[in-house]
């Protein structure tokens, strides 16, 4: 389970990897740094939500959350 309380600096070094420790077959379109009830979390901006493979709540003991936004486009 992920630390409530995981440092600013932590977040972003987990950040920086994302998206190769998720792999190609989750449609990433973004990712944040937020907080959540005072604490750091990872935001990750999907297209759409895989169909074959659940999505994790934490990566390296640092809390994820998901939000399906589709795809984004310049206008």
């Amino acid at each position: 389970m992920a630390s409530e309380n995981v440092p600013l600096d932590r977040v972003r070094a987990v950040k920086s990897g994302l998206r190769q420790n998720l792999g190609k077959s989750v449609d990433v379109v973004g990712v944040g740094v937020t907080r959540r009830k005072g604490h750091y979390v990872l935001k990750v901006n999907v297209g759409k939500m895989p169909k074959d493979r659940e999505l994790p709540s934490e990566i390296d003991g640092v809390p994820v959350e998901f939000e399906v936004v589709g795809r984004i486009r310049p206008r």
